[in-house]
Parts: C-alpha cells; structure tokens; sequence
C-alpha cells in the first residue's frame, strides 16, 4: 500500500481520501519459494488498462529467466553450464515486446510460457554477455559486434569489449575498454591499506619498452574515511606500467598544473575549485565552496 490517494480531475496525489479519489496500491506477488514473480501499481487508477505490470521469471534453480517491464519489453538472461573461467551470463533485450494476450494481472508466468511468448529480432535486439572468473567476479563484457571503419584496415567487424583485472583483495586494479578495432582505452587504480581509492591513472598513450603515458588522479581522506580532496594533474605522465605501483606525481609549472578540489565538510556533495591568481603557474588551487561563490559574486 502506497501513501496518497490520486485525483484523476486535478492530476494530484492527496494524503487524505475524498471524492474520485483512488489510493494508491502496489500489489507483489510471490511464488511457493518466496521470489517476486508480478507487481502490480495501480497508479491511483481504478482502470487496469493504466497500471503498470512488470514480471519476473525463474529457472529451477532459482535464478531470473526472464524479466517483463511495464511497458512489456523484456530481457532474458541465459546461464552457461560451466563454472570454469569461461562461465557467463548473456543478457538478451529483445526488441519486440512480449506477448500478454491472456496474462491477467498478477499471473504467475512459467519458463515455458515466456519462451514461447518471445519474438526474437536479430537486427535489433542488443546482447550484452558477462564473464566470470573462478572467484565469481566479473572478468569482462562483451556487447553486440558493431561494423567500424579504420583508416588503415578499412572496414572491420568487432565487438564491445571490457576487460577487468583485480588484486588479492577483490578490487578493479585495471579496466580496459576496446575503443577501436586494435585500440583500448586502459585505466589503473591504486588503493590504500584502507582499502580507499587513492589514485587512478589514465593512460593516454602507450610507448615503446612497457612505457606509457597518461594522466594521474590521487585522493585524499580524512579521519572519518571521508573523501576529503581530489587532485587531478594536468601534466603529462610517463611511467613503467605497473598494477600495484602508483605514477610519481608530476612537478607543478607552467602548463601543467594541479588541480585541487575540496569538499567542504558542510557540504560533502559540493565539489569546488578556483584557478590561482598567481601568472604564469598554470596551477588550480583548492577552496572552500563559500571562497568560490563570494569570488564569482565579486567578478
């Protein structure tokens, strides 16, 4: 039961009931194993044909089949047998939408019933498969392979791709991200003994001998665990590829400053920065989010 009472003739949501009032009810049903099957949310509507209905649909094992949303489009979800490293998940979003001639509200839909329900599209539906390694984490993501032109191999076929590596403890050391048909974009983040993210390089060209180049992000906490500065460098740096050690952070000059941002402990969503006066520095220092607002005021 959802708090408020709709009005169709004012389009409002009242808190006390009254005359064509119609409260507004979100209705779950589960099967014999407690799993949501329906929900139904009659949108302060006494007529079916405005509620929203959405689905879902379970294997043996417990695991969502199929997912209908309120606007009947579904997504289905198959499992590979294996649980070696090339276990996955494919993710199906089918572009036409389901079948529900007959399915009344609240229906508890069996596998069987949504397979053959199902009109496949294969120009138009869009896939998305998960891979996991042995520890249950996902390894990579492959999506749809999409034509694309290259300059120098002409035209090509290739898939979405995104590939994960991580440490002992379980966190993303290394993302990356196909952006061409031979070329990727890589990401490295470096923890603290906290477990806090303390700094995250993007690398922005590779060189010769394990060497590349890219820009450094380091973050700073306070006593709380609270992130209490972010600093972004605008110059360049060029370092030995490494997933445990973090790049030496590039001398302030001319071209090539720092950037700091402080999130006032008033105000945590708040981020804030200001260039330096200072000619010539090419430097951004930190400020308060007040310090900022009395200087945009004041220019």
């Amino acid at each position: 039961m959802l708090s408020g009472y709709h009005s169709r003739s004012d389009g409002k949501t009242h808190f006390a009931s009254g005359s064509s009032r119609v409260r507004q009810v979100k209705t779950v049903t589960y099967n014999a194993l407690g799993l949501a099957v329906a929900q139904t949310d009659n949108m302060g509507s006494t007529n079916e044909a405005d509620w929203h209905n959405s689905y879902k649909v379970y294997d043996r094992t417990g695991r969502v089949r199929y997912e209908v949303d309120t606007d009947s489009y579904v997504t289905e979800y198959r499992y590979s047998a294996s649980s070696s490293t090339s276990s996955n998940v494919k993710v199906i979003r089918y572009h036409n939408k389901f079948g529900m001639n007959d399915i009344k509200v609240g229906t508890v839909i069996s596998e069987s019933m949504a397979a053959g329900r199902i009109t496949g599209n294969g120009t138009y539906d869009r896939t998305l498969t998960r891979y996991f390694d042995r520890q249950g984490r996902v390894s990579k993501v492959v999506g749809d392979t999409v034509s694309i032109y290259d300059s120098s191999l002409g035209a090509k076929s290739v898939a979405q791709e995104t590939r994960f590596t991580y440490n002992e403890f379980g966190d993303v050391v290394k993302e990356r991200t196909r952006i061409d048909y031979d070329d990727w974009a890589e990401k490295y983040t470096y923890y603290n003994q906290a477990g806090q993210k303390s700094a995250q390089f993007d690398v922005l060209k590779k060189l010769s001998g394990g060497r590349e180049q890219g820009y450094l992000t380091e973050f700073s906490y306070n006593a709380f665990g609270q992130l209490s500065k972010k600093s972004d460098y605008a110059r360049l740096v060029t370092r030995s590829s490494s997933l445990t050690a973090s790049p030496v952070k590039p001398s302030a000059g001319d071209g090539g400053g720092l950037v700091l941002i402080v999130i006032p402990a008033t105000n945590m969503m708040r981020l804030a920065a200001r260039p330096e006066k200072a000619a010539g520095t090419g430097v951004v220092t930190s400020s308060t989010a007040a310090e900022i607002e009395a200087e945009r005021r004041a220019s």
